[in-house]
């Protein structure tokens, strides 16, 4: 018996701390957050911004670009993974003067 399973529409109901894998701030406000399988791109104010900035999920990886901690399934060789290894993950790579801040942040 197959039973589907109602899915959450990341587009209508877009929760940064749940949703994204990690996020960067570009010029002029525009926030671009990628997930799994998406890129959602917003324009926010500075208070916006800095709050995301600040929020307990969040990790800075390089200069303008945020992790989601509870998202990050492995970090190796100054990359981190988000899903699992084995089928095809999103990857992200970290600041070699951020490595050791990232894995203690990762270890709490």
């Amino acid at each position: 018996m197959n039973v589907a399973y109602p899915e959450k529409d990341v587009f209508e109901n877009f929760s940064p701390a749940e949703d994204a894998y990690f996020f960067k701030i570009g010029s002029k406000g525009l926030v671009s957050f990628h997930g799994r399988n998406y890129t959602i791109k917003r324009k926010l104010t500075a208070e916006e911004q800095l709050s995301l900035m600040n929020h307990p999920s969040f990790v800075r990886v390089a200069h303008q670009c945020y992790a989601n901690k509870d998202k990050i399934s492995g970090l190796e060789n100054q990359m981190l993974f988000f899903g699992d290894k084995e089928s095809y993950p999103r990857t992200l790579t970290v600041a070699p003067w951020l490595q050791r801040h990232v894995k203690k942040q990762l270890s709490h």
